[in-house]
């Protein structure tokens, strides 16, 4: 849950939920406390459909929170048990910029993401300039009106702040934007689950950093909250259905042959990756999905062994091997301690896309 400005948490002694009088009109009313002796607010509200299926397992305490429209939501944690996982499959991951998901068996999934982003973006972009037009005009009739006071200028000023350069409708197109772009994640995350039903650990890099640029726009378009929706899906969908996330070291993982063993920057020209040794093609997130899952069991590269380790690493496995390097299947199969991620708890709270707590609450 996104609650970055927690209004109100309350307890068994401060709120209490019971049913409304006049189910027609809502089906609950929270009783808050004041300070006020024998005084409470009285809030009304009815559960979401999603929401009403765990409504009975809910824990005593809530947290009010306003969203980014301004409306209140309530989140009331659940208690849930780990569902019991026996399943022994493992796959790679690699988040791609024109297909959002890329897995080692070479699925792609959300692959209209980069049209969907570049049309998102371009809406915005053209609302954001006649903004910056409508601002200078601002600027130019302030500078007027200090030195004449004319009356005029004033109330045209005012007209552009209330008509023009409001926050609400800006405000409104922003958080729609947002909630488009989390439900294309959303829907690509559960269909990769979907497609993979046998899953015990999914094989990732870390995506809580960007450190690369690659021009203003590309940034604008690869940036922190987008991969930031991405990671919340991933820690909830492995919660809810007991599956490890094991983040590996991602250097060089889209420069590596996966045939022969040979590291270069040339061997990736964009979304495409050719092998200028053994010329292996394939898309270059499918040969990142596929290294990234071999490194797994690798004993040498961990999470965060140096870029420039990793590469002279992979260089002198290369030089040893020719052609054929010695394959990272037979390597150590017990792999490198520094990638392993403890599944969760027996008893944990289910997170509805936290980030990576295992508390959980969901908005009615």
């Amino acid at each position: 849950p996104e609650l970055k400005k927690p209004l109100l948490r309350t307890d068994v002694v401060t709120a209490k939920i019971e049913p409304y009088k006049d189910p027609n009109k809502f089906s609950h009313v929270l009783k808050l406390s004041t300070t006020n002796k024998g005084k409470r607010v009285v809030i009304p509200f009815n559960p979401n459909k999603w929401v009403q299926q765990f409504f009975d397992k809910r824990k005593s305490c809530f947290i009010i929170c306003p969203d980014e429209r301004g409306n209140l939501n309530m989140y009331i944690p659940i208690e849930e048990k780990a569902k019991e996982n026996n399943n022994v499959g493992e796959i790679g991951i690699d988040k791609g910029f024109r297909t959002l998901l890329v897995d080692s068996d070479k699925n792609m999934y959300g692959k209209d993401w980069k049209e969907l982003e570049i049309k998102l973006d371009k809406q915005f972009q053209e609302k954001q300039k006649q903004r910056n037009k409508l601002y200078g005009l601002k600027q130019e009739l302030y500078k007027k009106w200090k030195e004449t006071k004319d009356n005029k200028i004033y109330k045209k000023i005012k007209h552009l702040e209330k008509y023009n350069l409001g926050k609400k409708k800006f405000n409104k197109n922003k958080v729609k934007t947002k909630e488009t772009i989390k439900n294309n994640v959303n829907h690509a995350v559960n269909d990769f689950v979907s497609k993979n039903p046998k899953l015990k650990t999914i094989v990732l890099e870390k995506l809580d950093k960007f450190e690369y640029n690659y021009g203003k726009r590309t940034n604008r378009l690869l940036n922190q909250w987008k991969r930031g929706f991405l990671k919340n899906k991933l820690t909830f969908i492995s919660q809810l259905n007991s599956i490890e996330l094991a983040y590996q070291n991602r250097a060089y993982t889209s420069q590596l042959c996966p045939n022969c063993g040979y590291v270069s920057r040339d061997n990736r020209s964009g979304e495409e990756f050719t092998c200028i040794k053994c010329l292996y093609s394939e898309n270059a997130h499918a040969v990142g999905a596929m290294n990234i899952l071999r490194r797994k069991n690798d004993p040498e590269i961990c999470l965060y062994t140096p870029y420039r380790k990793v590469k002279e690493i992979l260089l002198k496995r290369y030089s040893v091997g020719a052609i054929k390097p010695p394959r990272l299947e037979m390597l150590n199969p017990e792999g490198c301690e520094s990638y392993k991620q403890p599944l969760q708890e027996q008893n944990i709270i289910l997170a509805t896309g936290g980030e990576s707590s295992l508390s959980s609450e969901h908005v009615l």
